[in-house]
């Protein structure tokens, strides 16, 4: 399982805790365990390193999507289906993609696009395969207009393209290990093969500001999911900003990765 968790401290004494990824129930629970992969930590941004807590008058926000969704979707459907891409963007390039829409605070009669970014993080996630490898490149193959076209996907890499933006970016997950390789990424099929990642977009975020982002060419497949586990994927975005007229809060950014299955007994 897939968790970012972020606190906003209000007074010395006070906690939000807040999570990002809220991945799909493997099974009916009767019996679990779960194994930390990353530990969970203060991520730092490139700018101010050893800065773990962002002393502000602002906040955080969080925004975020899915790029694969039933094929046949029904309020109570499951992943475990038919499953294919999301893809709303109009750019025949990309097969996956989705949106969400940026904005801050106007407490206090903040004015939002007069706010100050200080840091900007990237998450995406998915469950690409159902067997094999589950190796970090791969490629698909779809029928397009009649004809078969492949497209290589890669999990360290997706494309940014933020509201001001003509085009697409291509965004990394750094695979440095001081960086907790950004972040996990599982071989040989192993932890039912659900990868997780991450990159800073400090700069791009301040380049771009508040609205419409777009994440596409997530590394997915679209079908059904044998086993039942089920095929899933999506990104999110935190932000932390400041704006003088704002309260003062403290924000701290903890990411990591665990695998939490489950047993059903009968």
């Amino acid at each position: 399982m897939k968790k970012l968790y972020t606190k906003k401290t209000l007074t010395n004494t006070s906690l939000i805790k807040w999570m990002l990824f809220v991945v799909f129930i493997l099974s009916t629970i009767f019996d679990s365990y779960g194994q930390v992969r990353v530990p969970f930590a203060p991520r730092t941004a490139a700018a101010s390193p050893t800065r773990t807590v962002y002393n502000v008058k602002g906040d955080f926000t969080m925004i975020g999507n899915t790029n694969l969704t039933l094929a046949s979707y029904s309020d109570n459907g499951y992943n475990d289906d038919d499953m294919k891409y999301v893809d709303i963007d109009g750019d025949a390039n990309t097969w996956n993609s989705s949106s969400a829409s940026l904005t801050f605070s106007s407490e206090n009669g903040a004015i939002p696009s007069c706010s100050n970014i200080i840091y900007a993080g990237l998450y995406w996630t998915g469950r690409a395969s159902d067997s094999g490898s589950s190796d970090d490149v791969f490629t698909v193959t779809k029928n397009i207009g009649g004809t078969n076209v492949t497209k290589t996907f890669d999990k360290r890499k997706v494309l940014l393209k933020g509201p001001t933006a003509g085009s697409y970016t291509q965004i990394v997950a750094n695979t440095t290990a001081t960086l907790n390789k950004n972040i996990y990424f599982p071989i040989n099929g192993a932890d039912n093969r659900m990868y997780s990642a991450y990159a800073e977009i400090t700069d791009y975020v301040k380049a771009h500001g508040i609205g419409d982002y777009f994440v596409a060419d997530i590394a997915l497949r679209e079908g059904i999911s044998p086993s039942g586990i089920g095929l899933y994927g999506g990104w999110g975005m935190v932000v932390v900003y400041e704006n003088s007229k704002m309260k003062n809060r403290n924000v701290t950014v903890f990411d990591g990765h665990a695998f939490v299955t489950n047993s059903t007994t009968v």
